[in-house]
C-alpha cells in the first residue's frame, strides 16, 4: 500500500515551499548579461508619397530592421519599418553582428527569403548607446551608425574623478539638398547643418532656450523654433526629415537616455 500524506504533512510541505520561494525572492540577483542600446531614425527621400486621406505612408513591399548575430542568432528591431519614423533605444547583445534592412515577401507564408537591401557591421560595446541613421532614396538604402555619448562620462583612469557633466547639441539633416542654420546666442549655439555630416555644439550654457531654425529645402524656405531644455545635463540630437505631410520638420531627441 502506498503511503499517503496526511493533512498536516501537506500543510508542512506548503509552508516549506512558500518559505523557499520567499528566500529565493530576497536573495541577490545573479549577474545580468551586458547590453548595448540601439535606436534608429528612418528617413525617406522622394520614394514615399506624403500622407493622403488619413493613410500613413508605407513601404511596398514591407521592410524590416534586423540585428543579425549574437546569442539568439537574429533580433528583429522593427518588424514593419515605417518611413519617416524614429524608434527608441532597444537593448541588444554585446557581440559582433550586422544590422540589416530586409524587404519582406508580400505573402505571409512565402518560402521566398527576405531580400537584403542594406547591411552594416555592428560591434557594440557594453552600456554604450548608438543611433542607426537609415537614409532611403532613389539610389537605394544607406546606413550610418553614430555613437551617442551620455551626459556623464566615466573617468578615463581608475581612481580619477569623472569629468563634469556635459550639455551638447548635435544636428542631423536627413534630406539631401536641405541646409539648416540653428542659432541661439544666449545659449552659445550657432550651427550650420547639412546632409553630409552632423554639426555639434558642445559645452552649452544652462537654461531653457529657444532655438531659431532657418534654412531651405530644394527652394522651399524653412523657418521654425525649437525649445531646448538645458536645465539639467544632457546631450541632444536635433534631426530634420520630412514628416508624413512632406514638410521638412525638426525633432529633438535626448541621447543615451532610456525613456
Amino acid at each position: 500500500m502506498k503511503p499517503v500524506l496526511s493533512s498536516y504533512s501537506w500543510i508542512g510541505l506548503l509552508f516549506s515551499l512558500v518559505l523557499t520561494t520567499s528566500i529565493l525572492a530576497q536573495s541577490p540577483p545573479g549577474k545580468t548579461t551586458p547590453q548595448a542600446h540601439l535606436r534608429y531614425l528612418c528617413a525617406a527621400e522622394g520614394n514615399v508619397p506624403p500622407k493622403v486621406f488619413g493613410e500613413w505612408p508605407l513601404f511596398q513591399p514591407a521592410r524590416r530592421l534586423v540585428l543579425e548575430g549574437g546569442p539568439s542568432g537574429s533580433q528583429v528591431l522593427a518588424p514593419n519599418l515605417l518611413p519617416l519614423s524614429a524608434g527608441g533605444y532597444q537593448g541588444v547583445a554585446v557581440s559582433p553582428g550586422r544590422v540589416l534592412i530586409q524587404e519582406v515577401p508580400a505573402e505571409p507564408n512565402s518560402k521566398t527569403p527576405p531580400e537584403m537591401l542594406a547591411a552594416l557591421n555592428f560591434l557594440p560595446k557594453a552600456d554604450h548607446f548608438y543611433t542607426l541613421v537609415i537614409r532611403q532614396g532613389q539610389s537605394g538604402v544607406r546606413l550610418e551608425l553614430l555613437e551617442d555619448e551620455p551626459a556623464v562620462l566615466p573617468p578615463s583612469k581608475e581612481g580619477e574623478k569623472s569629468p563634469p557633466p556635459r550639455r551638447s547639441l548635435r544636428c542631423l539633416v536627413l534630406e539631401s539638398g536641405a541646409r539648416m542654420k540653428i542659432s541661439c546666442l544666449e545659449a552659445g549655439v550657432k550651427l550650420e547643418a547639412n546632409f553630409d555630416k552632423p554639426a555639434v555644439a558642445e559645452n552649452l550654457k544652462k537654461g531653457i532656450w529657444s532655438l531659431a531654425v532657418e534654412g531651405e529645402n530644394k527652394g522651399t524656405p524653412v523657418s521654425t523654433t525649437v525649445e531646448l531644455d538645458l536645465e539639467s545635463p544632457g546631450n541632444w540630437t536635433l534631426f530634420f526629415m520630412r514628416d508624413i505631410y512632406g514638410r521638412l520638420a525638426p525633432t529633438l531627441k535626448k541621447d543615451a537616455t532610456l525613456e
